[in-house]
């Protein structure tokens, strides 16, 4: 089971996960990142910006840095009901959303992430992490704001928030059932950054952005390369089937050079 409440939104959603066939995609990085950009189409995440997402916090006096403090079910659900309504306002009618289905399925599946239950309090920094990670927008923008949650005041990482980060942003493959590739685990920490007191913004984002990417952190910037490539345009035919173009990503063959096949395998 991917999720744990008896919701019609989430189960409509789990089972929508299973009819698409994403368990059939061989490699777990982008099996991951197929699965998470369904789920940010599903609960309307890809039409929420970041920085959206940054002022329904400080709209709702919730964009402190308190490392500690606690958000209700009742209080996320206001706060993605304001974030829905000025989703609205800002896309045309034909795409405007039922705001209490849409805030509804977000606080249940935040909760089924982090296992807790309704009526029960999450962490507020699980809730930024968590959002900021799903929410569309520049993935560059999106690791300065995670970044912001980490650093103290002289721009360094604080090694404690980094343990909560890697933990609550592993909970996101986790509970798509990608726990035996993605979880978390102690021996991370010192695999990811050695000395976590001396990471600056620029080591951080160097470290996402690079190539190779610690394998615990691969399927976050595919998340991104799925929603930039999943309307691209090849005019290109496909080797498999009879089309002489395609839309998403474009795969090369390494012993072939003239073959080409869309999707992901």
């Amino acid at each position: 089971m991917i999720f744990d409440f008896e919701s019609e939104y989430l189960y409509k959603l789990q089972e929508d996960i299973k009819a698409n066939g994403f368990e059939t995609i061989r490699f777990a990085s982008y099996r991951t990142g197929a699965k998470l950009r369904f789920v940010q189409k599903k609960t309307h995440l890809n039409n929420v910006d970041i920085w959206n997402f940054v002022e329904a916090l400080k709209e709702a006096c919730l964009s402190g840095n308190d490392h500690d403090a606690l958000i209700s079910s009742s209080e996320l659900l206001q706060l993605f009901t304001s974030l829905y309504q000025s989703m609205n306002k800002r896309l045309p009618p034909s795409q405007h959303v039922r705001v209490n289905n849409a805030a509804t399925t977000l606080v249940h599946w935040l909760l089924a992430v982090y296992k807790s239950r309704p009526g029960k309090s999450l962490r507020l920094f699980s809730v930024k992490v968590a959002l900021a990670t799903m929410a569309a927008g520049k993935i560059m923008d999106k690791l300065r704001y995670l970044f912001s949650l980490l650093c103290d005041s002289n721009g360094k990482m604080l090694p404690d928030r980094f343990h909560n980060f890697l933990e609550d942003i592993l909970a996101i493959p986790s509970v798509m059932c990608e726990s035996p590739t993605f979880s978390f685990k102690e021996e991370l920490l010192d695999q990811v950054f050695s000395d976590p007191k001396e990471v600056t913004i620029t080591v951080f984002i160097d470290l996402i952005m690079s190539d190779p990417i610690p394998d615990c952190l691969v399927w976050l910037p595919l998340l991104h390369r799925i929603s930039t490539a999943e309307n691209v345009i090849h005019d290109v035919p496909c080797s498999s089937c009879p089309r002489e173009s395609y839309i998403g990503f474009r795969y090369n063959c390494q012993l072939v050079l003239a073959k080409n096949n869309p999707g992901i395998d």
